[in-house]
């Protein structure tokens, strides 16, 4: 049966839904199915069409927010990556047999050398672990 208005419709039906606990959308259905006035079906059907809208826009929204975390935590990531690096640390002058920890500065041969991994070669050799940063020269 149709009702005129949604007091009539609410008298009429002794098994009521719960309003409360339906979503817009199933609100915006029940009226329609239970509202014979023309113009309570259009401005219905008006605001179905609005409340698609927001859905629409709710769920892009969320791919956003959920697309700025994926990218707030990679940028978190690589801080952390960067802030454990150890910060390179002048050592001195190249002594043989000593060895010098990842990261090390040291000077040779009137170059300044950095350690790319733990190390005991002497700077400049193959596969020594050494990169030279500044060559010897005037400065």
């Amino acid at each position: 049966m149709r009702y005129t208005t949604a007091f009539e419709a609410l008298d009429a039906d002794d098994h009521a839904p719960d309003f409360e606990a339906m979503s817009v959308r199933e609100l915006l259905e029940w009226g329609a199915k239970h509202f014979a006035d023309k113009t309570t079906q259009r401005d219905l059907g008006a605001l179905f069409a609005v409340v698609h809208r927001l859905d629409e826009f709710c769920e892009d929204m969320n791919a956003r927010y959920i697309e700025r975390n994926d990218k707030i935590a990679a940028l978190e990531k690589r801080c952390s990556e960067l802030e454990a690096k150890k910060l390179p640390t002048y050592a001195g002058t190249f002594a043989d047999g000593k060895a010098y920890i990842q990261s090390s500065l040291v000077t040779d041969r009137g170059g300044l050398w950095l350690t790319l991994r733990d190390t005991a070669q002497r700077p400049g050799g193959p596969d020594s672990g050494w990169r030279l940063v500044v060559k010897k020269g005037e400065a």
